[in-house]
């Protein structure tokens, strides 16, 4: 019997890098053949200009997305929840209730964190009691290695796992260019340093 995982997942619009990384998880034919697999959009923006904004329609969204959660988990009992947790503004205490919806129900979590901002906000007490109540018993999976000092402060180093992104096999048109010509790229992603944008001229 496959065991059963609930995702939590940012899914697009908007198109940004952890609602791709859903759509992958969500259309992965290797993960929806090795579990029994369930899934819930967590993005309450539908574009990147309502990204951080509190509005009533957000707010409708969040409660219709609590009771799906709720008929998930009492439907489905879920060995196991991956959620995209936030980690930062509104909607990182818009998690915290989800994620006590799902520690109600006493189901494994294991987070994935495609953003930094622990770390910045570890001594507000308020932030940091959550924090730890979030991450207890849990898993957390990280992009890279160096990511892990943003979290060091709550997640123990055993219950990390290092998991880089990825994007599907695509196949790009072969042309031939002569030496002379400049090869063109489109970089898109915010242009901090963070984001590799020197690794790419490099």
């Amino acid at each position: 019997m496959k065991a059963k995982v609930l995702f939590l997942l940012h899914l697009p619009p908007p198109i940004h890098g952890s609602s791709l990384i859903g759509k992958y998880i969500m259309e992965s034919s290797i993960i929806r053949d090795a579990f029994d697999t369930t899934h819930l959009n967590l993005l309450a923006s539908k574009s990147v200009q309502e990204t951080g904004k509190v509005t009533l329609r957000k707010l409708i969204n969040f409660i219709k997305l609590g009771l799906r959660l709720l008929r998930k988990l009492a439907c489905k009992n879920p060995d196991l929840c991956y959620m995209a947790l936030t980690v930062s503004g509104v909607a990182f205490y818009r998690d915290v209730v989800l994620v006590m919806l799902l520690k109600l129900f006493r189901v494994k979590i294991v987070y994935h964190l495609h953003h930094k901002g622990v770390s910045r906000k570890q001594n507000n007490k308020v932030y940091a009691f959550l924090c730890r109540y979030v991450v207890r018993d849990t898993d957390v999976i990280l992009l890279s290695n160096h990511l892990y000092t943003d979290i060091a402060a709550f997640v123990p180093n055993h219950s990390v796992h290092i998991c880089p992104n990825g994007i599907p096999d695509m196949a790009f048109a072969k042309t031939k260019k002569r030496e002379s010509e400049l090869v063109q790229l489109l970089f898109l992603a915010n242009l901090f340093e963070a984001k590799g944008v020197f690794v790419l001229l490099e």
